[in-house]
């Protein structure tokens, strides 16, 4: 009996191996990875820059035409989102209750790659995102280069409304000066494999 459970181990992970094989955990490289909301107003157009944030991937990019993309996830504090001016911040704080909820996080539930040439690849994830404590189901659409097998930069952008995530527009000058509720959020990460961000260090 002893024997009959050894070998069916043996043959689970002589199964599971190659699946696993390949499959590595890549990080945003800060210095070269940037989110920036942007928005509109009845005063001028603007725009915020998250000044930190972290994001993460399992990567299986060993075979191109099979290429996996699993447990994508990101996570910034909105107390970090901020502008050149400190009256739009503390009104973007106030609208994204930072006091309250600390986080704004997306996680990954499934993945879409569409078929493209040479190094590149695109496709939508499609997950969870989470603001100001209300979470709503997205899909994300993304492009991304193969710059090395330890290296791949993803960017896109995503239209979404405040109000989808219950919250108001924020407003200045006694409502005169309105903030639109349409954003546009444009990111663009550099990631490397866990293992050569751990080595530089």
């Amino acid at each position: 009996m002893k024997t009959q459970i050894k070998l069916l181990v043996l043959l689970a992970v002589m199964l599971i191996s190659p699946v696993l094989q390949g499959q590595e955990i890549y990080k945003t490289v800060p210095a070269q990875s940037k989110v920036i909301i942007k928005g509109t107003s009845t005063l001028h157009d603007w725009q915020m820059d998250a000044r930190s944030f972290k994001s993460e991937m399992v990567w299986d990019g060993s075979e191109k035409a099979d290429l996996r993309i699993s447990n994508v996830s990101f996570v910034c504090k909105p107390s970090d989102i901020r502008s050149e001016h400190k009256l739009m911040d503390n009104k973007a704080h106030e609208a994204l209750k930072v006091k309250q909820f600390s986080e704004i996080k997306f996680h990954q539930s499934d993945v879409k790659i569409d078929p493209s040439p040479g190094s590149s690849f695109k496709g939508r994830l499609i997950g969870k995102l989470e603001i100001a404590g209300v979470s709503r189901n997205i899909e994300l659409p993304f492009t991304g280069e193969i710059k090395s097998k330890e290296t791949v930069s993803v960017s896109g952008s995503f239209k979404m409304k405040m109000s989808d995530f219950g919250i108001t527009p924020p407003t200045a000058m006694m409502g005169t000066i309105k903030t639109g509720d349409e954003i546009t959020l444009e990111y663009l990460f550099l990631m490397q494999s866990e293992k050569t961000l751990t080595t530089s260090k």
